[in-house]
């Protein structure tokens, strides 16, 4: 189990994510030429969830433990080089996208993490009442 002066992982969502989130769904809005009005409810979910992430206990990863000197292996080189490809794209819509991935991440493993914990407590309970 991970803590919280676990140095691998945020607390919450970090401000600086949040805020690309939000200032990415405005630079995607504008590079699709999407009217502010047509996205005014989805500004207002987006501003109130990763209001809500940034307070709450959820896990981030933090890269902070990524050592870049050592050998990085071929998938990852590869899907480092297609995200930039992909970014150079279309970099509003590219970034948001990422940055709306990350920040679902977190919710994603807490439920992951939250699961495996159900099922390791089931088994536990099985094999007390086994006895």
């Amino acid at each position: 189990m991970q803590t919280a002066g676990d140095k691998r992982y945020f607390v919450g969502l970090p401000c600086p994510s949040a805020a690309a989130i939000c200032m990415g769904l405005v630079s995607a809005a504008a590079t699709l030429e999407i009217a502010g009005s047509e996205v005014a409810w989805l500004a207002f979910a987006i501003m109130l969830t990763t209001a809500i992430l940034m307070v709450s206990n959820v896990l981030y990863f933090s890269f902070k433990e990524m050592d870049f000197r050592k050998r990085l292996p071929f998938v990852a080189a590869f899907l480092i080089v297609a995200g930039l490809v992909l970014a150079s794209i279309r970099p509003s819509v590219i970034l948001f996208a990422g940055f709306c991935l990350y920040g679902l991440s977190g919710i994603a493993f807490a439920l992951l993490r939250r699961r495996r914990r159900a099922s390791r407590v089931a088994r536990a309970d099985d094999t007390d009442g086994a006895e």
